[in-house]
């Protein structure tokens, strides 16, 4: 009777440890599972960071079509006030070529140089 005890004790004890082996091996399993979640969402930031990089760079680019937007415009102003000299120095070629063919002809006697100076020290006292 004794070795039936001693039997089943022995029984019992690797039953339990058995138990204790599965407990164990539920516990590596639920650490793994949490590495591996752990892993996924690196992985998800990862991902983030990513998507974040590529908002940032469309940002820029979108900064720089502002700037090179705001760059062509004032060149089209840079043009039209250039053409806008053009036309002044125009008008006023026209309006000192009058003005010299209009002069008396005894400024036009005392020499071409002495006339423009006087034409222009007229228009300048205007």
């Amino acid at each position: 009777m004794p070795l039936i005890i001693a039997i089943k004790a022995i029984a019992f004890t690797i039953s339990a440890n058995s138990f204790t082996i599965s407990a164990n091996s539920f516990t590596i399993s639920t650490i793994a599972f949490t590495i591996l979640a752990i892993a996924f969402t690196v992985l998800a930031n990862s991902f983030t960071v990513l998507a974040n990089s590529f908002t940032v760079l469309a940002i820029a680019f979108a900064i720089f079509a502002i700037a090179f937007t705001i760059f062509t415009i004032a060149f089209t102003v840079l043009a039209i006030a250039f053409t806008v000299l053009a036309i002044a120095f125009t008008i006023f070629t026209i309006a000192f070529t009058v003005f010299a063919n209009s002069t008396p002809q005894t400024a036009a006697s005392k020499g071409t140089a002495h006339a423009v100076r006087e034409n222009i020290l007229s228009i300048c006292h205007l």
